[in-house]
């Protein structure tokens, strides 16, 4: 469960950060899409925080999981914000650094 709430964190901070007027986009439809359509992907960005943070209260309890959610909330922000602009943040490395956690997790429950 954690792997699929910092999945939730990571795609609502992902599509906040480039819907931001100052963000650098690189050659990719998905953020040439998230930019072209604004309001709506801060809709649904806002939308996909609130039921990271939902899944973590539930998982967790309600202050464990909205501190752990917040914590992760900062580490996804920080890690964007850093790699994003040289363009390190490649989207290939980071589904199977996904699928690999997913998987650890699930095997060692």
């Amino acid at each position: 469960m954690n792997t699929v709430i910092l999945l939730l964190n990571f795609m609502s901070v992902f599509m906040l950060l480039n819907t931001s007027k100052e963000a650098i986009l690189h050659n990719n439809l998905l953020e040439k899409l998230i930019k072209n359509n604004a309001l709506k992907v801060k809709i649904i960005g806002l939308i996909v925080v609130l039921l990271s943070f939902t899944t973590s209260a539930v998982t967790y309890g309600i202050t464990t999981g909205i501190l752990i959610n917040l914590t992760l909330l900062l580490l996804t922000l920080s890690i964007l914000i850093l790699f994003n602009p040289i363009k390190e943040a490649n989207y290939k490395f980071l589904i199977l650094l996904f699928i690999i956690s997913l998987t650890i997790e699930f095997l060692t429950s």
